[in-house]
C-alpha cells in the first residue's frame, strides 16, 4: 500500500503539461541559436516557437508583418542621415572615427497577451 503512493507521487512529479515542455524546448533551441551565431554578424533569437502554434485563432491577424519592420528600417536610415547631415561643419566633414557596425539581433517575443513583438534593439 504505501509503495503504491509512493509511485503515485513521482509520477505526478515526472508529468509536465505539453506546453510548458515546448515552451522549454523552445527556450533551448533559442540558447543554441545564439550560441551558434555568436562569431557571425547577425544574430537571430527566436523566443517561443511552439508557441506560435499554441496561439487562439483570434491572434492569427496580430502575427507581426514584415512590412512593419521595413518601415521602422526606413525610419532608421531617415534618421542616420539626418545625423551625418549635422556632422558637417562650414562645410568639412569633421574628422571622426568610424564606428563599427554593432551585431545586429533579431529578436521574436511572445507577449503575455498572446501579441508577438518585434524588437531589434540597437
Amino acid at each position: 500500500m504505501v509503495s503504491d503512493t509512493n509511485k503515485k507521487i513521482k509520477t505526478r512529479k515526472k508529468k509536465m503539461s505539453l506546453q510548458s515542455m515546448q515552451y522549454q524546448h523552445s527556450q533551448m533551441q533559442a540558447k543554441q541559436e545564439v550560441a551558434k551565431n555568436k562569431n557571425k554578424k547577425t544574430r537571430v533569437i527566436i523566443l517561443n516557437i511552439f508557441c506560435l502554434c499554441l496561439l487562439p485563432p483570434e491572434c492569427a491577424n496580430k502575427v507581426w508583418n514584415p512590412e512593419d519592420y521595413d518601415r521602422g528600417r526606413e525610419r532608421e536610415e531617415k534618421e542616420n542621415e539626418n545625423r551625418k547631415d549635422s556632422n558637417l561643419w562650414n562645410g568639412e566633414k569633421k574628422h571622426m572615427r568610424t564606428k563599427k557596425k554593432k551585431k545586429k539581433e533579431l529578436m521574436i517575443n511572445i507577449n503575455k497577451d498572446g501579441w508577438i513583438g518585434h524588437n531589434s534593439p540597437r
